[in-house]
């Protein structure tokens, strides 16, 4: 359950950060001082990061947990769970089509140090990675505005912002997206600056990384695609257009062609995945972590029941979703307090 706070201490608390942000943003500094400082600071992060990772006792479970354990079995060769209809191997890249290419990026690592040492490889690698996505918003800070104090300010952000150093320790491909991401808009700031295309090369590149291993990235290539399209409707230009249908068109099918070639390795078809209903009706169902979040008892019920029957999966997702929607109706003060609740949950403080 949530507790109660005042928000009276939480104006409070961020008028005072607002105030000090403002007054630190009047400090005079140089570009030199920036460098210097900026270097330290992510020396320091990452330093923190790598005695965070080697030093907590925290394991891969739930979808992190499941991909590993069937990369190894690819690598052994053995293929029985994953052929098999029922079996949990196959009914869950049936219903999660779309984990194939974060499979693939774990898979590379199982390869080449093993599955223990490759727990501890991946999170080295989430710090190196972090950190090289901060460099990244240090550079776009200092080319949107021009302003060493701004970047200054930015980089005592990053002091406090701890969340995402622990975070690393996390195997679900996220701190890589979202390096690839920070990457990929660097990328197009110099673009949209300079005018020169060949910045929107690496851009698509990262961005294609990105997606391969987190389908969510398509809300920062969908981001960058409408300031593209603003662009080109702002210096009444056809280029940006382009540049966005090409992003879309190169960014689009890795994931999917990975599929295709396990699928011929393995020697099944997953087919599609769930029905984007499913995810809704799981997004409707009260959980541990708090209202609509990803509901473990819903999905694991769903797929005792119905496993690789994707069809079924959506009937019955429609009609748990027709239940909520009357209980809603019926009680508009439920269905606000729940939405309530899911907003404050997901906007909390989101420290490991």
């Amino acid at each position: 359950n949530l507790l109660p706070e005042n928000p009276w201490i939480n104006a409070l608390f961020a008028v005072a950060g607002i105030a000090i942000i403002i007054l630190l943003g009047k400090i005079p500094v140089s570009k030199r001082f920036n460098t210097i400082f900026g270097i330290l600071v992510l020396g320091m992060l990452a330093l923190i990061g790598l005695v965070w990772v080697r030093s907590v006792k925290a394991y891969a479970e739930s979808d992190g947990d499941a991909l590993i354990l069937i990369a190894q079995k690819i690598l052994a060769g053995n293929f029985a769970d994953l052929r098999t209809e029922g079996v949990f191997d196959h009914v869950y890249l049936t219903q999660s089509p779309y984990q194939f290419g974060l499979l693939a990026y774990l898979q590379l690592f199982v390869a080449l140090f093993g599955e223990i040492n490759s727990f501890t490889i991946l999170r080295l690698v989430n710090v190196a990675l972090l950190i090289f996505s901060y460099g990244a918003l240090l550079l776009t800070t200092q080319r949107l505005f021009h302003d060493d104090r701004v970047t200054f300010v930015t980089i005592l952000l990053l002091c406090v912002c701890i969340q995402p150093v622990l975070n690393c320790t996390l195997i679900y491909g996220i701190i890589p997206a979202f390096a690839c991401c920070v990457w990929a808009v660097y990328f197009t700031v110099r673009y949209l600056q300079s005018g020169k295309k060949r910045n929107m090369i690496p851009a698509i590149l990262l961005l294609a990384a990105a997606l391969y291993v987190r389908t969510t990235s398509w809300i920062v290539i969908i981001a960058i695609a409408i300031v593209l399209v603003l662009h080109a409707l702002r210096r009444w230009k056809l280029s940006p257009i382009l540049i966005v249908i090409a992003m879309v068109v190169l960014v689009s099918p890795w994931t999917n062609l990975t599929q295709r070639a396990y699928e011929k390795q393995i020697g099944t078809e997953f087919g599609p995945g769930y029905p984007k209903t499913f995810w809704i009706a799981m997004c409707l169902q009260e959980g541990w972590k708090g209202p609509g979040w990803h509901v473990k008892e819903y999905q694991t019920m769903m797929r005792e029941t119905y496993g690789d029957d994707a069809a079924g999966v959506g009937e019955q997702a429609k009609r748990d979703i027709a239940i909520k929607m009357k209980e809603f109706a019926a009680e508009p003060s439920k269905a606000l307090t729940y939405y309530e609740q899911k907003l404050v949950s997901m906007w909390n403080e989101p420290t490991f």
